[in-house]
């Protein structure tokens, strides 16, 4: 494992150093907001080279790198709450334990740590139920069992673990003007069943193809064949 990360450390240097090749200041500032939320720009490399604007628009926040420690311990960085707030190293215990921190609310009802067990328990929290609705921990079955919650409807259709025989039992989902959610959702409840049965599938497959030969080896063998045979067990056949 710690070989891996130190492969893992050696190849963002390796991707900083081709993908700046020949670029002035100026023009990585310009491209820096589109790796902003590439997991190859690590905090190393941000450190590494202080003379580029690495927060502009606060899209920093965006960096999978970025963890609580590395905020509290450069707050001169002009973080974007709004963006920390949806981060998936923002945890709950981080949210309650910082209460000052300019938190928002919205974002974090997308966080991917909010579960609604916590959206229950702090009914006093302005939790925003659109976005809610696309939380992968929001499942359908807690959307229809909770109707009077100010769900949006169009985003239960963005809801990741939205069920194709929940789109077929509902007549609402036939809407077409609701169908363009559908097409952009990833279904990635349903994904991870499919290729789950697949590789069951093949499992088994190359279970039964690997114990049929050796199994048919085993009987022939002509030691295990003849004691068989002696057995009484191949009688009524006649053998040419």
């Amino acid at each position: 494992m710690e070989q891996y990360k130190q492969f893992e450390k050696e190849w963002s240097e390796h991707w900083w150093m081709n993908i700046t090749e020949h670029l002035s200041r100026s023009e990585i500032n310009k491209l820096i907001i589109f790796c902003s939320k590439n997991e190859n720009l690590t905090w190393d490399i941000i450190q590494a080279h202080p003379q580029y604007d690495w927060n502009v628009m606060g899209m920093l926040g965006r960096n999978p790198n970025i963890t609580w420690d590395i905020v509290k311990e450069n707050l001169d960085k002009n973080w974007d709450y709004n963006r920390l707030s949806k981060h998936p190293n923002i945890t709950w215990d981080i949210v309650k334990a910082n209460p000052t921190v300019r938190w928002n609310y919205q974002s974090l009802s997308v966080n991917p740590n909010i579960t609604w067990e916590i959206v229950k328990a702090h009914p006093e929290i302005a939790w925003n139920y659109n976005w809610l609705a696309g939380n992968p921990n929001i499942t359908w079955d807690i959307i229809q069992n909770n109707p009077d919650a100010d769900w949006f409807e169009p985003n239960h259709l963005l809801q990741p673990n939205l069920e194709f025989d929940s789109i077929r039992n509902n007549s609402n989902f036939r809407n077409i003007n609701l169908r363009c959610y559908i097409f952009n959702n990833k279904m990635e409840g349903e994904k991870r069943k499919f290729i789950e049965n697949k590789y069951r599938e093949l499992h088994q497959r190359q279970s039964t193809e690997q114990i049929h030969p050796e199994l048919i080896n085993t009987v022939l063998h002509p030691d295990n064949f003849s004691k068989l045979y002696g057995l009484g067990h191949f009688e009524n056949y006649y053998l040419c």
